[in-house]
């Protein structure tokens, strides 16, 4: 089976060449890489066609104004592999990626993988714990680290173009939905870096939840959950706003009650973490995390 690897990149000029290293090191090599990149403004573009004169395995486009989705999309239509292998920039790959991977084919259909978060400090460690979950189900499933047999990609008209985000949960429902095997490979083999400033963190789950809404998900079984979550935050929103001004003991209650949970939250994630941090942190990044999730579902 060859073996394709492909990924799409967007301003990436101060990680992408540990990203790129980290494939040119595989113990089992793909025939080739291809990556397309969105029309970078810094030196991203520019480090990629470099490499192209070091390994000819190595192939670059630019088309600009491409998200995600339509990167990966050029990037598989021009790949010769039967098996195409994803990741994103800003990933670091196990040297085993490909090789622990491959043995799922040719049963599987579609194999995805786990991750783990490359954090320096507290508040990205925190960050690590929210965003890395154990992939057990197709909302969890990323193309950080996906293989699928080029034909899948075909059947189901590739990658969702609609929005930059929510697109891979979008793909692997529409995989499932044609009754392709999936299989989930539990080790970890990928790296990731977590988001540096409160403001990308938050700008992160907005997307998401503006991508899911766009895409289609929040209807879908896998991700129905989040459809009540924000159902029940406007309701509560709305008593609150209701009663509030007539009862405000009840309005106090009603403020308390989620502020109890959070501090829930940051007790069990101390026990966790043994670390005291976890009780400012915890309680900031799940009220970010929720909140604009459930924002970029609302709002056009």
């Amino acid at each position: 089976m060859r073996i394709s690897f492909i990924s799409t990149v967007f301003n990436e000029e101060k990680s992408i060449e540990k990203f790129i290293d980290s494939i040119l090191n595989q113990t089992k090599k793909p025939v080739e890489i291809i990556i397309v990149d969105g029309g970078s403004k810094d030196k991203t573009y520019e480090i990629l066609k470099k490499y192209t004169k070091k390994n000819k395995k190595i192939k670059v486009f630019q088309k600009k104004g491409a998200n995600i989705a339509r990167g990966r999309n050029i990037a598989i239509s021009k790949a010769r592999g039967e098996i195409i292998f994803a990741s994103d920039a800003g990933c670091i790959i196990n040297k085993n990626w490909i090789k622990d991977t491959i043995r799922y084919f040719p049963e599987a259909d579609i194999v995805a993988g786990g991750y783990k978060g490359i954090y320096k400090n507290n508040f990205e460690f925190f960050q690590n714990l929210l965003y890395v979950k154990k992939v057990d189900r197709p909302s969890r499933m990323s193309s950080r680290n996906i293989a699928f047999k080029k034909e899948c990609w075909e059947t189901v008209g590739g990658y969702p173009e609609k929005y930059r985000t929510a697109e891979d949960n979008r793909f692997i429902i529409n995989l499932m939905e044609k009754g392709y095997k999936i299989k989930v490979n539990p080790k970890p083999l990928v790296s990731w870096e977590m988001r540096p400033t409160l403001s990308k963190f938050s700008r992160q789950f907005y997307d998401y939840g503006k991508g899911d809404r766009i895409q289609g998900n929040l209807m879908k079984k896998t991700i129905k959950r989040n459809l009540l979550m924000i159902l029940g935050f406007w309701i509560y929103l709305a008593i609150f706003l209701t009663i509030g001004f007539l009862y405000p003991f009840i309005a106090l209650a009603m403020i308390l009650f989620p502020l109890a949970i959070l501090f829930l939250y940051s007790i069990k994630y101390l026990i966790k973490t043994g670390k005291i941090s976890a009780l400012f942190w915890m309680p900031v990044l799940i009220f970010i995390k929720r909140t604009s999730y459930i924002l970029g579902v609302t709002f056009k």
